[in-house]
């Protein structure tokens, strides 16, 4: 991807009410965008994470990246990570919802809380 496209999914992003958090991080991205989901009791469900990556402030720069975490709150982990390879598209955030949402479903209906 792009710096231009980078910073339009970003745009994108904080839209839908995600927000950008740049410390606190899950690994060692630039900076990720990020939404908890509640249940109607205001009890968290799980966080969609999209993590920025910016690869060009290395001497072998590859550009800039995006990938995702699904991060349930269970006890225990049971992350998910999508990256942009493949048929997925990440960037599809109406198609990255469901699949968080159907991945948290599976595992409460499957005895993991």
């Amino acid at each position: 991807m792009t710096k231009k496209q980078i910073d339009a999914f970003e745009k994108k992003l904080l839209k839908r009410g995600y927000k950008k958090w740049t410390h606190a991080l899950y690994d060692e991205e630039e900076y990720d965008v990020s939404k908890m989901v509640k249940d109607d009791e205001g009890n968290k469900q799980y966080q969609i994470i999209y993590r920025f990556w910016d690869f060009e402030k290395y001497k072998a720069g590859a550009g800039y990246s995006v990938d995702l975490v699904v991060m349930p709150c269970i006890d225990g982990r049971a992350d998910m990570t999508l990256s942009n390879f493949g048929k997925f598209p990440i960037s599809d955030v109406d198609q990255v919802e469901k699949l968080a949402r159907l991945y948290f479903f599976f595992l409460k209906e499957n005895g993991i809380r």
